[in-house]
């Protein structure tokens, strides 16, 4: 129950939080724009390429490890 309730707590601030920053930034210019809006989507592109390399990396450590067996 108490991960529901913290899920439902996060989910209400990051929609609040990101309703009141995607309308801040959509309504304003200012110096330097390009690269809070880098920092605030780097969310969408760092979680595919963290699970690629870490299938990368499991699979060269077990790839070695089988390669060990067979010696």
């Amino acid at each position: 129950m108490l991960s529901i309730k913290a899920a439902f707590i996060s989910r209400v601030i990051v929609v609040l939080l990101g309703t009141v920053i995607a309308k801040w930034m959509a309504c304003h210019r200012f110096k330097g724009k390009i690269v809070i809006e880098t920092v605030l989507r780097l969310p969408l592109v760092i979680p595919p390429s963290v699970i690629v390399f870490f299938c990368l990396e499991k699979t060269a450590v077990f790839t070695w490890l089988i390669m060990c067996d067979k010696l």
